[in-house]
């Protein structure tokens, strides 16, 4: 047995402010790499939002590196979650009592995306689908990794071909529309836009929940899996580009039709839309667009690619939150589990501050941007400020009040609630 250094780890005695504030920031049990990199994951969404993804010339912005693989990233992160936080649930008290609580708390999120629809004008709200998916995710609870990796492997390939045939052969339009409450007067409408013709469509993206969740069944303290993620992410992503573009060059008549649907259908050149997207699916009018890994157009290539990134952006965040947790210590992995839960893991609190508490974050955000939309800030200047509240926020909010977000603590009690309510399962 090898045990951590002294003074190292979770057993903190001393009650000073400054071991409260690395407590709060950096608690123990609590794997700090993945909320940082969710922190990214919602400053990137910030970033799309408020910074133009091209120039008035067409060419792209720094911020159209976040465009796509920002949301990506979030949904990816969310599988992990959904896994961490129903394991006890599942080994406790079986499949129903942690279905009951993971699908209230899709409910509860899809009421509070309705919500948000009502108030911005601006964002895209991602919270109804996302909440949905949650709901969805309730019936994989019981799958394996390999299961769902498998699962995933072939979603990401066969739900965009299901998606454009179905659109194409009951000629849907593309919804632009906010999910919202109003909404609900038309419900078969609102699932069509949720499920397949909108900014985020579950069809397709499930396949991020569903590779986020195998990948929550790994230990992402080990170097091992860390570095994995990174090599094989980060392939991935360049794959998936360079065969898009081998595909889209490799028949002119094919990339002729391309460009012509482009300026039909969004009065936009094909090279804009390789920046900016298509926001959420493409159109129909040409196979040719099954070839494009251009952000939230939904296709294979695309869904690919930004698991790819999601994948290295996760690898790396691990592998600087474990280095910063066993910096100083004494100890070696030891059979199965290796220690990484040091104090100097608070040094990541501007990106792991905000990124714990993810769905208070990003509704204020949400309601901020129409208050901050009302001044000429410009948008480096109005992203910067929406960061610097966002991280003021919650670390105040981390080490005064509770570990988790207000939003956050509803959900986790909503959850809860209607879990207990369900018998927990007998025997073995």
């Amino acid at each position: 047995m090898v045990f951590p250094a002294e003074g190292f780890g979770t057993s903190r005695s001393s009650r000073s402010f400054g071991n409260v504030v690395v407590n709060r920031l950096a608690p123990a049990n609590r794997n700090i790499g993945l909320d940082t990199a969710r922190g990214i994951a919602i400053f990137g969404m910030i970033a799309t939002h408020i910074v133009p993804l091209v120039t008035v010339a067409g060419e792209a912005t720094s911020a159209s590196i976040f465009a796509g693989r920002a949301s990506a990233l979030f949904a990816v992160i969310a599988g992990i979650s959904i896994i961490l936080s129903t394991r006890s649930a599942l080994e406790d008290g079986g499949w129903a009592r942690a279905a009951a609580g993971l699908f209230t708390r899709g409910l509860c999120i899809v009421v509070l995306g309705l919500i948000l629809g009502l108030f911005t004008t601006h964002v895209a709200v991602i919270l109804v689908n996302y909440g949905i998916m949650f709901m969805i995710a309730t019936l994989f609870l019981r799958a394996g990794p390999r299961t769902l990796g498998v699962l995933a492997f072939l979603w990401v390939i066969v739900t965009p071909l299901i998606s454009f045939m179905v659109r194409s052969h009951f000629q849907l339009s593309q919804a632009f529309e906010i999910p919202n409450l109003f909404m609900l007067a038309e419900p078969g409408y609102l699932l069509t836009a949720i499920g397949l013709t909108g900014y985020y469509p579950v069809l397709q993206w499930l396949g991020y929940i569903l590779i986020g969740m195998a990948l929550g069944h790994l230990n992402w303290y080990r170097s091992v899996t860390c570095w994995s993620a990174v090599a094989v992410g980060a392939g991935l992503a360049v794959l998936a580009k360079a065969f898009s573009w081998l595909l889209m060059t490799a028949s002119p008549a094919g990339f002729f039709a391309l460009q012509e649907s482009a300026l039909d259908n969004y009065d936009k050149t094909l090279d804009e839309l390789l920046i900016t997207g298509t926001h959420g699916v493409t159109p129909t009018d040409t196979w040719s667009w099954l070839t494009v890994s251009a952000p939230h157009t939904g296709t294979t290539l695309d869904l690919a690619g930004t698991i790819g990134v999601a994948l290295a952006v996760i690898g790396v965040c691990c592998l600087i939150s474990n280095a910063l947790g066993s910096f100083g210590t004494t100890f070696e992995q030891n059979p199965t589990h290796q220690l990484c839960e040091g104090p100097g893991r608070v040094w990541l609190f501007f990106l792991s501050a905000p990124g714990a508490m993810p769905l208070t974050i990003y509704s204020g955000h949400v309601v901020f941007l129409e208050i901050t939309q009302q001044f000429p800030l410009g948008p480096w200047p109005e992203y910067a400020l929406h960061i610097y509240v966002a991280v003021f926020a919650a670390v105040l909010w981390k080490v005064f009040v509770l570990p988790r977000g207000p939003l956050e603590q509803v959900l986790s009690l909503a959850s809860s609630g209607v879990a207990r309510l369900v018998p927990a399962r007998t025997g073995s």
